[in-house]
């Protein structure tokens, strides 16, 4: 399947979505909210897969909102129905069992900020920036963008953030948790597909099963923390994963997980 607004490939065990609007800046539009929701159920679907990379061609990485679609956003109705679609995409993404790293570039701002903040961890090149730049005209965050943010970030830097709107730089970002790091630009690519790979060669289920943890941990109780850890491990124990894993400890050899 072929889409307009992204491109979708496959090495080994690695999902590559591309944003592909580089003369765009990469902005959304309403073609490419749908394609990307498209494009992520895909990717969760496929078995093969086990780590997605989002990535975008050209300067930025996703300048935001395109302005044609803002300015079609005429009426409540209409606005909400289309951040609820994004909200759906960013859904997909918290909920899905497999990691994911954004390879940022560039800029990236607003909707773009926060699509990359909506994966599970950002790698960024020196030239990337990041900025809430929605205050700038009138609006509130959105693509998840006060949940995503605060919880990288905190409460206070989140509200400092998005009330200035002001672009930040990569090592800055680094600095408040956005980014997990900063590398020359002509080494982001490598830098992101060997970070994959490392997660990809892990145990599947396992691997989903701590992302679950992790995105809902700030949201439960210990006690209701205790019960999922109690759930989530007693299915681990008995996985072919887990099996295979304890034999190659044992043997001192690399383990090869199935995802079963």
């Amino acid at each position: 399947m072929a889409w307009e607004t992204l491109l979708l490939e496959k090495k080994g065990n690695i999902g590559i979505i591309t944003l592909n609007r580089p003369d765009k800046m990469n902005t959304m539009t309403p073609l490419f909210i749908k394609e990307y929701n498209e494009v992520l159920d895909k990717v969760s679907l496929d078995p093969e897969v086990r780590v997605v990379i989002l990535q975008a061609k050209g300067k930025a990485f996703c300048a935001g909102g395109d302005f044609e679609l803002l300015k079609a956003l005429d009426t409540a109705p209409k606005a909400r129905f289309t951040i609820r679609e994004i909200g759906k995409a960013i859904a997909k993404m918290y909920h899905m069992p497999k990691p994911i790293i954004a390879a940022v570039q560039g800029a990236a701002a607003g909707g773009g900020a926060n699509l990359a903040l909506s994966c599970d961890f950002v790698i960024a090149s020196e030239k990337a920036r990041f900025g809430q730049a929605f205050v700038n005209i009138g609006l509130v965050p959105d693509t998840g963008g006060m949940w995503s943010l605060t919880r990288a970030v905190g409460v206070m830097r989140a509200k400092e953030l998005a009330m200035t709107g002001r672009l930040i730089g990569a090592k800055e970002a680094e600095s408040y948790g956005m980014v997990l790091k900063v590398v020359p630009v002509d080494e982001l690519e490598q830098e992101v597909m060997a970070f994959a790979q490392q997660l990809a060669a892990q145990a599947p289920i396992a691997v989903g099963y701590i992302k679950q943890i992790a995105n809902r941990i700030s949201d439960i109780t210990q006690e209701t923390y205790a019960d999922l850890e109690a759930d989530l491990m007693g299915i681990a124990l008995q996985t072919e994963d887990h099996k295979e894993g304890l034999a190659a400890f044992l043997e001192k050899r690399k383990p090869v997980f199935k995802g079963k």
